[in-house]
């Protein structure tokens, strides 16, 4: 049976997406890795309120879009403009893009905050060290083909059919309900060399965490009904233990 030219069009499109992300997140380690931890020139006070306007006004764009349209009312809106399936995969694609654009557009500030050394700055690696391991185990337990929109293709008809939504309650969200983002802000906090370019990156995107964490445990509510009610109760913390 000839595989469908529509179908096979909508994998490559998603598996595309797939790529832009992962270059994406390449690109951000190597902009916060490498180039952020620069001190900058020294600059005039307006020169360091434009920087500080550009670098909120990109982060806003990326988080905008990465929170409004992933809300299930907006997600119908927006899904109802595109061909069937490729919703998630589209999101995936603009979402990519628009990060790889901050990164790209996100002005020095001169000075640094501290340059950590010796023992503290071994602390520091095994902070993000920590961090990335969390990510990993948190990205490991999720289903990547929904993340990606692969399934979305699959749903369509013609495809091979779509599964209810599973809460998958397994590694580090049986202590965390966002180890993902924890993992993130352990990378962003725990450099051994805080520039304020970093400093502005790891603020915005602490700022953008805790503000968007509660919008997205509606949506898991809505989704997930009493399942994720009962999660909440039996696993009560967000991001750090004993605190959040």
């Amino acid at each position: 049976m000839r595989f469908p030219v529509a179908r096979l069009a909508a994998r490559v499109y998603v598996v595309a997406g797939s790529a832009a992300f992962v270059t994406s997140l390449g690109y951000f380690a190597y902009v916060y890795g490498v180039r952020l931890g620069d001190a900058g020139a020294s600059s005039t006070p307006l020169g360091v309120a434009r920087g500080l306007a550009v670098n909120a006004g990109c982060f806003s764009a990326f988080a905008l879009h990465h929170s409004l349209l992933a809300r299930s009312g907006a997600k119908r809106r927006f899904a109802d403009h595109l061909p069937d399936g490729l919703e998630r995969a589209t999101y995936v694609w603009i979402a990519s893009i628009l990060f790889a654009l901050t990164c790209a557009w996100w002005q020095p500030l001169p000075g640094d905050l501290y340059r950590a050394g010796g023992l503290m700055r071994a602390a520091c690696f095994a902070v993000q060290a920590t961090g990335i391991a969390l990510v990993f185990r948190g990205g490991a337990v999720l289903d990547l083909g929904e993340l990606v929109g692969l399934r979305q293709v699959r749903s369509v008809p013609g495809g091979a059919g779509d599964r209810a939504p599973e809460l998958r309650v397994r590694g580090p969200y049986r202590r965390l309900r966002h180890p993902l983002y924890a993992g993130l802000l352990l990378v962003l906090l725990g450099t051994p060399d805080m520039t304020f370019s970093r400093l502005c990156f790891a603020v915005l995107s602490t700022v953008y965490v805790v503000a968007a964490i509660p919008w997205e445990e509606r949506d898991m509510v809505t989704r997930f009904g009493a399942h994720y009610d009962r999660y909440r109760a039996d696993v009560p913390w967000r991001l750090v233990p004993g605190i959040y």
